[in-house]
């Protein structure tokens, strides 16, 4: 539901599927999230319903009215989570969305992929509104370290890995 995605969705994209194994194992998926809709079918909601209604309702709401946003403690923005942000963004004096990550050309870019392509999402959402948006990468300062912890720190995730030049 995080990901857009749908029961009767998935029934179709299983339904399309050979049908083997992973086509009926899809099958099955699919028809566990139909009953489970069904059982929460007007008597409960789930989280992604409440965020759902919530982007829906900010616009009326006021609560972004000139607000100043800023978000932070996310690794990634689900497709959800952008789509609530972006139904506040027209309404807030400014937004700043911080996430942890590195530029993707970075010797570790690839650890922070997953965080930079939610990133391009959430973008992708703004310029469809009109929205203009800006990435800002601060600098990185190394920490005050031991040289091992300072080269550990620098290579921990980084491809290709330099081995540590001492003993």
């Amino acid at each position: 539901k995080q990901g857009s995605l749908t029961a009767q969705h998935l029934q179709e994209k299983a339904d399309a599927l050979p049908k083997d194994a992973f086509g009926q194992k899809m099958a099955d998926i699919a028809l566990c999230w139909q009953a489970y809709e069904a059982q929460l079918a007007g008597r409960f909601v789930d989280g992604e319903d409440v965020q759902e209604e919530a982007a829906l309702r900010l616009p009326q709401s006021g609560l972004f009215d000139g607000a100043h946003v800023f978000v932070h403690g996310f690794d990634i923005l689900s497709p959800q989570f952008c789509r609530l942000l972006s139904a506040g963004a027209p309404l807030c004096a400014g937004m700043t969305v911080a996430l942890t990550m590195d530029r993707p050309e970075a010797r570790d870019g690839d650890l922070f992929l997953p965080a930079y392509k939610s990133a391009q999402g959430f973008a992708r959402l703004l310029t469809r509104q009109g929205i203009s948006c800006f990435w800002q990468y601060l600098p990185h300062a190394p920490l005050p370290a031991a040289p091992a912890i300072a080269h550990l720190e620098e290579n921990l995730y980084a491809h290709p890995a330099r081995a540590y030049p001492h003993p």
